[in-house]
This record gives structure tokens, C-alpha cells and sequence, in this order.
């Protein structure tokens, strides 16, 4: 059955001068270029004050950029969570030189050194709240995530970067070689068929050099796959990362490694690593200053629209979960604030 929200708000609220909030965030879901107030799944909110201390003036802190919801699926094409991050991937594509992982990283770093007080090199919102929202989720696995979960993560979000596929089915005991696979030649355009892939190798640790395997005999099958396998070392620093590189073919993968006693155990010579790429990366207070920073040089206004959103769901989650009576009054009149900066910063 269709619930009609107009009436359900009407009622609640008591609006004598109805204000039809489906048509407002129906205006701001049309008029923002990258669409990213159409992002879905929960995520974690901060607890809600007591609205019984609370007056009209008093609100939350309101988080004026997207937030996606990082999950394994990030790292297989064709998911909803896939199809919500490559919104955003796909604007810096357009910033990055080429198609690479380190493309990609420079891109991204640049980002955080590039907007001050009065200027700002990216000069469009998609672009300011795509890559404010991709570096969210990468400080979000960097410094909120235990090792073994931000491994996984950090996978799925290179694979998403560079529009890969993130493996994770089992060849045999173990999983294979290759962390992501990506396809650079499709048959033909409709991309069904992929003709030709590059595979990559991901390590997300706390110090370079020695990454390697338990068993070289899977290093050799999947170059034998493969012709190359690419390693993305990413060192975690106590205020960002650190990325080295290594390339290991067919050709020189004797001087690339070292097997220890026995055969089997190896790891790739610190020397032959490229890099490192230095890349801070802010926590969740400075990524929100930056994209205060970063909005405010472009006049955009779009933290607010965020803010009142944000707080928006609040007082509606009070009143309809708590039954909180106060916070119909607070979501009423940040309704009508939404309203009037949706004409101030979007209709003009």
C-alpha cells in the first residue's frame, strides 16, 4: 500500500501552511549534478540529544557531505553499493591522468592540498563531493577499521577506484594471488566479453618491504595467468599512507623476490619497490573542515542543504521512534529552512 507523505507529515505536524517536503528533496535529488542525495543503507548516527533540553535554536551538528556505507560489495561491479560509488569514482577519473591505481592516489592526494581559504583548484560541487566522499571512506577504513577488516575493505575501495573486480573466491585452500582484477579490452562495446586483464596484488600494512606469501608455487601460477602481477604495498602512517609499487612479470620475478628455506615462503626485495607515493590522509573532523573550506570558496551553499537534511532525519527519527512531541515542532522548522536555502542555493 502507498503511504502518502504529504498527508502522514501533515497530520503529525500540524502544518496549518503545508510545505510539500517530498517536492523539496525532490528539487534537490534533480538539481545536484553528481545526484548524491540518493544514496541508501543506514550508517551510524551520532545519539540525539534529549529534545526536552532542546529549543528551536539548538540543533545538531550537521555533516554537509554524503557518506557512504562501506561494504565488501564495493569491490563487485554491479551491486547497489558498486553502482552508489562509482557516482562519485566516475568524476575522479576525470581529474586523474590515466586509469592507474596510482593515477588514482595522486589524484585523491592532490585533493587534500589543493583547497585553502580562498581557493580551491576543483572548481565544481560533483567534483568537491566526490572526492570528499571517496576520502571519507578510505579514512574511514584507514583509522576506524581493525587490521584484518580494513585488508578487506581497502581491496574493495581500490577495486572500485579503478573500476575492478575484487576476488574472492578460493583457489583451493587459499585465496588466489590476485586481490583485483580489471579488464582492459572487451570484444566489443557492449563490454560482455573481456579480452584482456591485468591483475593486482593489495597490502595494506604497517611497514614497507618483505610482502610476499606463504607459497610461491601461487606467485608463479598466477603469473602463468596473468603475465603480471601488479603489488600495491599501502603503509599506514599515524596521519596518512604511504604507497609503494612493484610490477613482477614473468621475466623478472627472480630478481624481484626472495624465496626463503624450503621453496616456499617468499617476499618482494625492498629495493625493488617504487615510491613511496606520500599521501595524508585527514580523519573525520578535518575532512569536515575541508569540505566546509572547499564548498564555501565555490559559494555553494551545500553544506547547508546537507546540514538541514541531516538534522532533518533526526528529529523525525525522535519524534516517529522516540515519540519524541518536541522534535515535531525542531523537523517542521528545519523543513522550512530546507525549503528556503533550496531556493537560495539551487533555484537561485
Amino acid at each position: 500500500m502507498s503511504v502518502n507523505w504529504d498527508s502522514l507529515i501533515e497530520n503529525h505536524f500540524k502544518n496549518k501552511n503545508k510545505i510539500n517536503f517530498c517536492k523539496i528533496v525532490e528539487m534537490v535529488s534533480e538539481q545536484m549534478e553528481s545526484r548524491t542525495l540518493q544514496e541508501e543503507g543506514p550508517r551510524p548516527k551520532a545519539p540525539m540529544k534529549a529534545s526536552a533540553g532542546m529549543d528551536a535554536g539548538e540543533k545538531r551538528k550537521g555533516i554537509p557531505y554524503p557518506q557512504l556505507r562501506i561494504t565488501n560489495d564495493w569491490g563487485t561491479p554491479g551491486t547497489q553499493e558498486r553502482n552508489q560509488v562509482d557516482v562519485f569514482v566516475r568524476q575522479i577519473q576525470k581529474t586523474a591522468a590515466d586509469n592507474t591505481i596510482q593515477a588514482r592516489i595522486h589524484a585523491l592526494r592532490d585533493f587534500t592540498e589543493s583547497c585553502t581559504s580562498n581557493q580551491c583548484r576543483y572548481q565544481t560541487i560533483p567534483e568537491v563531493l566526490s572526492f570528499i566522499t571517496m576520502l571519507d571512506a578510505f579514512s574511514a577504513i584507514r583509522y576506524k577499521f581493525e587490521a584484518q577488516a580494513a585488508g578487506w575493505m581497502f581491496e574493495a575501495f581500490l577495486a572500485a577506484i579503478i573500476g575492478g573486480t575484487q576476488e574472492t573466491e578460493r583457489d583451493g585452500a587459499s585465496l588466489p594471488i590476485e586481490d583485483v582484477i580489471r579488464c582492459t579490452s572487451y570484444k566489443d562495446e557492449g563490454g560482455e566479453e573481456c579480452m584482456a586483464r591485468e591483475a593486482f596484488s593489495l597490502k595494506f600494512v604497517n611497514s614497507p618491504g618483505g610482502q610476499g606469501g606463504t607459497q610461491v608455487g601461487m606467485l608463479y601460477a598466477g603469473l602463468e595467468k596473468f603475465g603480471t602481477i601488479e603489488y600495491i604495498i599501502a603503509v599506514k602512517l599515524e596521519n596518512g599512507v604511504d604507497f609503494y609499487t612493484a610490477k613482477i612479470t614473468e621475466s623478472n620475478v627472480d630478481d624481484m623476490i626472495s624465496v626463503g628455506t624450503g621453496g616456499k615462503k617468499w617476499g618482494i626485495r625492498r629495493e625493488q619497490l617504487e615510491g613511496p607515493i606520500k599521501m595524508h590522509l585527514p580523519g573525520e573532523k578535518e575532512i569536515r573542515m575541508t569540505a566546509e573550506t572547499a564548498l564555501g570558496v565555490l559559494g555553494a551553499g551545500v553544506d547547508k542543504l546537507y546540514a538541514n537534511l541531516d538534522n532533518l532525519s533526526h528529529f523525525l527519527t525522535a519524534y516517529f521512534v522516540d515519540e519524541d512531541k518536541a522534535a515535531a515542532g525542531l523537523a517542521q522548522q528545519e523543513t522550512k529552512e530546507l525549503s528556503a536555502n533550496v531556493q537560495t542555493y539551487i533555484n537561485g
